[in-house]
Formats: C-alpha cells, structure tokens, sequence
C-alpha cells in the first residue's frame, strides 16, 4: 500500500488546545478512540463487538470502525503532523485512547516502545514513520504519545503535506481481528477493487488522492 508524503508546514501560533494521550497497549487488538480523542474523518459500513479482559464483563455492542485524525504538534520543529488511523474503533465515551503496536508496524511503522533507561540508545522509545520521530513519554509505566484533537478547518490545511498515515486501510486486519476474542464483526467486511473516495478526496484503500490512486476508474459521461 501506498504511503504519504510529508510537508514541512508551521502551524499556527497561538493555537490552545487541550492535550491528551495516545496510550500504547499490547493487549488491545486494534487502536481504540474516544469521541473527545479524535476527528472522524469516515464511518464505514460495519460495526464490531467489543469485549473486555473479563468473561463476567458485558460486551459493548455495535462499536464503529472509523477512519480517524489526531494531531502531533512536534516541540522540535514547532510543526503539526496529522496522523491518521484506518480501521479504528469508536469508542464514544472511551476516557482513554489506545493503539495497537502491531496495527502500526504492519503499515510500516517503526515502534520502539522499551524505555530508554532500559534501552540507552539511539531512537529508542519512539514511533517512527516516513522517516518522522515522534518521541514517546512515560506515564507511570504506560508509553504515551502527546495529541491533540484537530478541528475540520485544521485537517483541511494539512490535506495534502503534513499527513502520517499510521495504519493500513485495508479492511483484511480487520478479517483478522475477527478471529480473536475481544473482536467479533457483526457485519462482513467488503473488499474493494475500485477506488473509492472518502469525503475529503483520499481513496479508501490506497489513502492517495483519487486521481493519483491506482484503483481510480474515471467516470465516463453516458452522453458520450
């Protein structure tokens, strides 16, 4: 899969938003969010169930999987990337988001989630992608990532340079998840030979703008 493609854009001065926290968590199946975490970019067509660490605990029925934004203002460069996660969960009220190490190495991420005092060397502790560092933080024992939700206005000015895409678009993890006990799809996943565009003009599959995608067929005009 097609991977993008990095700008170099300042964000504005001035901007106050809260920060909260990407937790990294090995025993999540997949990267879960909070309504208040995130911006929505897509909702797709299928729905999940979500189970806890105790056979005693209800499932929560009918979660979402969406694609979704965050933002990372880096402390270095004063820049704002937009990471953007594919097939992630929704959990509305979800007071803390989660995200599945191995979801983000099986779209190329680099996930070095040992703490540096028990790894001193270069590059530890981080998440790498597109050869962009984002240095993790210790809460406790938990490896955290500082984000901010972005508002509408804020994504649309990064739509085409600061844009990490952390995981892969394509509902086949998804299949996988499905397999396992936390997960369970209550709707089947349809695979996609076309390209077809989210609200914001990045194909679902490859993430590339439509006319740039490999799976773009252009429409024809029936006059013709």
């Amino acid at each position: 899969m097609s991977r993008r493609y990095i700008g170099k854009q300042q964000h504005s001065g001035g901007r106050q938003r809260p920060t909260m926290f990407l937790e990294l968590d090995s025993h999540a199946d997949t990267c879960c969010f909070g309504q208040a975490h995130c911006l929505v970019l897509k909702k797709h067509d299928y729905v999940v169930e979500v189970s806890g660490f105790h056979p005693d605990l209800p499932p929560i029925q009918n979660v979402p999987v969406v694609q979704c934004a965050v933002a990372y203002d880096d402390p270095k460069t004063f820049l704002t990337y937009m990471l953007i996660f594919n097939q992630a969960l929704l959990v509305k009220d979800m007071t803390r988001a989660l995200i599945c190490p191995n979801q983000l190495r099986m779209n190329g991420c680099s996930v070095r989630d040992t703490p540096k005092q028990f790894n001193p060397t270069p590059g530890a502790h981080t998440i790498t992608q597109d050869g962009i560092v984002l240095p993790l933080q210790l809460q406790g024992i938990m490896s955290v990532l500082p984000i901010q939700k972005p508002t509408l206005q804020e994504f649309n000015e990064t739509f085409y340079t600061d844009q990490l895409i952390m995981t892969a678009a394509s509902p086949v993890y998804g299949k996988r998840l499905n397999k396992n006990k936390g997960f369970r799809t209550q709707h089947k996943f349809t695979k996609l030979t076309t390209c077809t565009p989210t609200q914001h003009g990045l194909c679902q599959v490859s993430q590339l703008p439509c006319m740039a995608c490999p799976l773009h067929v252009p429409q024809t005009n029936k006059s013709e």
